[in-house]
């Protein structure tokens, strides 16, 4: 068996990331959607409040499209799991708790 080997094809950064919001905790990938956890991101001055980012390929570039976070200022878990809903995110049901 052969297995074609894995490399870089891009690098995702979060638009607003610090080192302490442990971008890449947890990904979720669907074809040319990501969803990249980051539960360290601090929100205006709410230390720690988590925030999720959402980004698309097309054309061999990788852009992100959204910064997903909670507004009221509580620590926020994101999970996504592949999904057929019209009403969620293409290919993706987001959870928040």
């Amino acid at each position: 068996m052969v297995v074609d080997p894995w490399y870089q094809n891009a690098e995702l950064t979060a638009s607003d990331g610090a080192a302490i919001d442990i971008f890449g905790f947890s990904v979720a990938v669907s074809g040319s959607t990501a969803v990249v956890g980051a539960p360290g991101h601090t929100v205006g001055s709410n230390q720690h409040q988590g925030a999720a980012y959402v980004f698309v390929e097309s054309g061999g570039t990788w852009s992100q499209q959204a910064e997903l976070r909670r507004p009221t200022g509580n620590q926020v878990t994101f999970s996504a799991r592949p999904s057929q809903s019209a009403a969620a995110w293409p290919w993706w049901e987001l959870h928040v708790t």
